[in-house]
């Protein structure tokens, strides 16, 4: 009993010691979340929707709307980036980026929904004609256009893609539409916040409550089971008569199940 007893002493002085160190060490932690009512804010640019953000985030979104520190787009632009291999953007979260191989297209990524996906599919038909061979998932957040590509493929008699991703992107959209968390019992939480910060809610297009840029609808009626996969870090694969090798290990962004995609040629 007294050992117990004493274990337990010891721990709870220890966590006491290292939450008090954390408190001392941390004590100048600078973050705009910590100390907000100091913040500088100023407004957003334009759409009169009134709100408030910091001043980095301002002029973020005052650069010129082809500006290359811009991660996104407000009107869609198709950027030939050599010879076969396209970058379609949007107003969307994430660019689509097609390459023409031999024995047809890969897609990289498809759209958060199906408006999405009909956006960049249009886009890309304005740029060739040829076949989609396959598609290719870099993460389960950006699944959610493949079904519009895939039928309307099979509307041109193109019945036969390849749907590539990493091992994991089904089991993950199965069990929680692509929003695992580290700890799962947060992910109800994180979820509703994510959903908050895409202007899901945001419904008006003018006014105190109208969403500003890159609002999302996830859709996961949208997305098509992968069913190729590497099995190794590392390994190359033939897609449509281009070898592609396949990255998992220590790439992991927003999300544990990245692939990452690397063409050699």
């Amino acid at each position: 009993m007294k050992v117990k007893t004493l274990t337990l002493a010891l721990a709870s002085i220890m966590a006491l010691t290292a939450t008090s160190s954390f408190a001392t060490n941390n004590a100048d932690f600078n973050s705009p979340y910590m100390n907000a009512k100091d913040t500088p804010l100023t407004h957003l640019p334009e759409n009169g929707n009134n709100a408030k953000v910091n001043l980095e985030t301002a002029k973020y979104w005052n650069l010129d709307v082809n500006s290359e520190q811009r991660s996104s787009y407000d009107d869609p632009i198709t950027i030939n980036v050599a010879d076969g291999i396209w970058t379609f953007a949007t107003r969307s979260i994430l660019n689509v980026s097609v390459v023409e191989a031999p024995e047809g297209l890969i897609v990289f990524d498809t759209g958060d929904n199906g408006h999405d996906a009909a956006e960049f599919y249009a886009m890309l038909r304005k740029e060739t004609d040829k076949p989609i061979a396959a598609i290719v998932y870099s993460h389960e957040h950006y699944v959610f256009g493949a079904r519009y590509f895939v039928e309307q493929e099979a509307a041109r008699g193109n019945n036969n893609i390849k749907i590539i991703g990493h091992p994991n992107t089904n089991a993950s959209i199965a069990k929680n539409g692509g929003a695992a968390s580290i700890h799962p019992e947060t992910s109800g939480i994180t979820i509703g916040r994510s959903i908050e910060q895409f202007n899901a809610y945001a419904t008006p297009e003018k006014g105190d409550n109208a969403a500003y840029k890159n609002t999302i609808m996830p859709d996961q009626s949208g997305f098509v089971p992968v069913n190729l996969s590497p099995t190794y870090d590392g390994e190359t694969i033939n897609v449509a008569g281009l070898d592609i090798v396949f990255y998992m290990d220590g790439i992991a962004t927003d999300t544990a199940n990245q692939l990452m995609s690397y063409i050699p040629s």
